[in-house]
């Protein structure tokens, strides 16, 4: 094993190799809103297009993917078997993806009519449609990174955002930087159509570095691989369209105010889950794929041994969720959550204060080109953004249901938006709100559903802890472990 592979292959490495992958994209989203601001400031708006037709292809993302740290991240099962795991999963996210990009195309201009405001809406339907194939290469993209990460491979992931990062810079400094060589007006449909290509190509360089790096029997999908990640899937699945669509309800009804709260909703969401985000992001994807090594390795030891002081199983099945008796083997789990949780804690809490108290307004500022927006975006960070320092927190916590019992981690993952956030939908659907107050109620909201998640999560990792070693099989919850 070369020193490149032993280093992947750690905690920490993994870590380090997902900080720089998410880093990367970050940094061009940011940037890629500057380009915009400068050239046409009307219609930064216009590029929030990419955001929601990323919300809607997240469906997709977070069902079969999601599910590859439980099954992939196995790594108790046969190279050769967990290699067409991967394929399969890659193969069939392609061919969701495919069909999307297709429907959005169809329906460009009501999409355009819910998520672009009513001043530049004329303009953003070309826009839109240029954003749909972005449904194609994200799935085969995020389909790639799940099973390699699961897998050890953190380099795939690094080679995609690498890709993607150097075109997009090149691109948009040859065609849309005031040093541009290009002679024409560039727009925003021009920052689409590189990003799109962009986007294309670093998928397709993932997908072939892959296929190079890992050649060997197991390379063909199969009926059998995607069955058994699709049993798994079924919960992930069905949260994230939960999830998502509540989401994009409220989107609508924000985007609805006016072009001023939706820019603003775009900066802030673009400072929020762009740079910010990534500590959380690195930390959470090593925690995910070492609590499945652990986990599998678990299984495997309860399922040959049958009983004895650290497992028991009842069942021969591989799928079985072993007995785990002793405190200390469940530490061995969650270690790697309990790591994260403190390094994403320190980290994200340090970057509120910065942002809340220097940065934000004139970053803001910067970004969409307006004092207005500005204004709205740091309004909205001061509110909101102590509730996603706890939402940060709260995914070190989820990666231990979502690497384990996926069953708990999906009524946990589910409780905070039929409880919190669908009443707040459904009640101003029906009331109306002015203007001037529409925020407060967002805020709360957006705020509160963050908040929540954050002690429902808690709740459900401590039930697990309760309930996995006393071999509680929560037949009413799932026969996934059955």
């Amino acid at each position: 094993m070369s020193r490149i592979e032993t280093i992947r292959a750690t905690y920490y490495g993994a870590v380090c190799f997902n900080f720089v992958t998410l880093l990367l994209p970050a940094l061009y989203g940011t940037l890629s809103k500057l380009w915009i601001a400068q050239l046409a400031p009307s219609q930064v708006v216009t590029t929030d297009v990419y955001t929601y037709v990323g919300v809607i292809t997240e469906v997709i993302n977070e069902g079969l993917p999601r599910v590859a740290f439980n099954v992939i991240g196995n790594k108790h099962r046969t190279d050769t078997y967990r290699r067409q795991l991967c394929w399969t999963l890659i193969a069939f996210q392609a061919f969701c993806g495919l069909l999307l990009s297709v429907a959005f195309v169809v329906a460009a201009p009501s999409f355009a009519s819910l998520f672009v405001p009513v001043e530049v809406r004329d303009n953003s339907i070309t826009y839109v449609r240029i954003a749909s194939f972005s449904s194609l290469f994200s799935v085969i993209q995020y389909a790639t990174e799940a099973a390699t990460r699961s897998l050890d491979r953190p380099d795939v992931p690094l080679l995609i955002s690498v890709v993607k990062t150097i075109l997009n810079i090149i691109l948009d400094l040859l065609f849309l930087s005031t040093v541009r060589v290009w002679t024409g007006n560039p727009d925003a449909n021009t920052q689409g159509g590189i990003r799109l290509f962009c986007d294309g190509i670093a998928a397709l360089a993932g997908l072939a570095y892959f296929a190079w790096t890992a050649r060997g029997p197991g390379m063909k999908p199969s009926l059998v691989a995607l069955k058994e990640l699709s049993r798994p899937a079924t919960f992930t699945l069905a949260e994230s369209a939960i999830r998502n669509a509540l989401y994009l309800w409220q989107v609508a009804n924000i985007v609805s105010l006016g072009s001023d709260y939706a820019t603003a909703w775009g900066v802030f969401n673009t400072i929020r889950w762009g740079v910010l985000m990534v500590p959380a992001g690195a930390f959470e994807q090593a925690a995910l794929a070492f609590i499945g090594h652990a986990w599998g390795k678990y299984k495997v030891q309860a399922a040959q041994k049958g009983s004895n002081d650290d497992a028991d199983v009842s069942e021969s099945n591989e799928t079985v969720g072993p007995v785990l008796r002793s405190v200390t083997t469940l530490r061995d789990v969650v270690r790697p959550a309990m790591i994260s949780f403190l390094y994403t804690l320190i980290i994200e809490a340090v970057l509120a204060l910065l942002m809340s108290f220097v940065l934000i307004k004139p970053f803001a500022r910067y970004l969409s080109g307006d004092a207005a927006v500005a204004e709205l975006t740091t309004r909205m960070f001061k509110q909101l953004d102590w509730c996603y320092v706890l939402f940060t927190v709260h995914l070190q916590l989820g990666a231990i249901l979502l690497a384990t019992r996926l069953d708990i981690w999906f009524v946990t993952a589910l409780s905070s938006n039929i409880l919190w956030v669908l009443p707040w939908c459904i009640a101003l659907a029906v009331g109306a709100v002015s203007v001037d107050r529409a925020w407060y109620f967002y805020g709360i909201i957006f705020g509160g559903g963050l908040v929540l998640n954050f002690f429902v999560v808690s709740a459900g990792v401590g039930f697990w802890w309760f309930a996995v070693p006393r071999n509680w099989r929560l037949r009413w919850l799932s026969p996934l472990h059955d």
